[in-house]
């Protein structure tokens, strides 16, 4: 078993609920087939999908199948991760209602923009790294200090870091990493969506301008879904040199996957010009080949 075919095997497996008729080749190839379980274990965790492949395998009544012993680290794993997630959604409020008192209106971007538009059927499916969200530029420096008020500082300033490894100034499109010890996730205060060589098609004024508000939520914005869509496409594939190197993570497909379902990616590509929506189409077909939905995901 090579790992493209494993690669491929585990995208397919993300689309079980549109294809419950792959259940019985899940099955075949999962434990005892050509599947090997812990490559396919290990390779769902290195592209951080293995809580959403589990959910979906267990849905499908096909995880009892797997060891006791798997199944009771992968139930404590979704468990740990739903309750993380949980968390990091009381952190959001917290900013949220901490900015609103200054009038800023922040615009939550990537993952925790997923998880407040309620993109998974369980919050335990993403695997979330920071907190981004994008403000107006008049707002970024009153951001901030907000930010400071809630006792957030720079990752630099939380622990014992040698000199030499503290950035310089302010990065460009976002400012320094914060953090605070008794919240889950660090926080990137945006200026601008995407760093500044990839931001022609996709400034901050057109994600403020096309955003909407989730209801139920004070103060809680996110992109709409075609800019989420474009958002995936820059940050995987060129701000990570995802299309350089030849190189895709599941949960950027996976990610896709779920938007693709409430917009068209042929509208998307209205937003890109020239060699970016050239790459844009081959991440779309390339997605489209990994999760086997071939025209009926994407096709032109």
């Amino acid at each position: 078993m090579d790992l493209s075919h494993l690669f491929y095997f585990t995208g397919q497996c993300l689309t079980l609920d549109e294809r419950p008729f792959l259940r019985d080749a899940v099955i075949e190839g999962l434990p005892s087939g050509g599947i090997p379980l812990n490559a396919f274990v290990s390779l769902c965790d290195a592209h951080l999908v293995l809580p959403a492949v589990y959910l979906k395998l267990k849905r499908h009544d096909i995880t009892d199948r797997f060891p006791d012993e798997l199944n009771e680290h992968m139930e404590y794993l979704c468990s740990m991760n739903r309750e993380r997630n949980q968390a990091l959604l009381g952190q959001v409020r917290e900013i949220s209602s901490a900015l609103h008192s200054k009038g800023i209106e922040p615009v939550y971007l990537k993952g925790v923009a997923h998880l407040l538009d309620e993109l998974y059927e369980d919050p335990a499916e993403r695997m979330m790294g920071d907190i981004d969200f994008l403000v107006r530029e008049s707002d970024f420096s009153a951001a901030v200090g907000v930010m400071e008020d809630l006792n957030y500082k720079i990752w630099w300033q939380c622990g014992d870091v040698p000199e030499y490894k503290h950035g310089c100034g302010t990065p460009h499109h976002h400012y320094h990493t914060l953090r605070r010890e008794d919240v889950p996730a660090a926080v990137e205060l945006h200026r601008m969506p995407v760093p500044g060589r990839y931001s022609a098609d996709f400034t901050a004024d057109m994600v403020l301008s096309g955003c909407r508000e989730i209801e139920g939520q004070k103060n809680c914005y996110v992109p709409c879904e075609e800019h989420q869509v474009v958002h995936n496409f820059i940050h995987s594939q060129l701000v990570h040199s995802g299309y350089r190197l030849g190189k895709v993570h599941l949960r950027d497909v996976y990610d896709l996957y779920l938007l693709s379902q409430r917009c068209q990616l042929e509208r998307v590509l209205s937003h890109l010009r020239g060699k970016g929506r050239e790459r844009a189409m081959g991440y779309f077909l390339f997605t489209s080949s990994t999760l086997g939905l071939g025209n009926s995901f994407y096709a032109t």
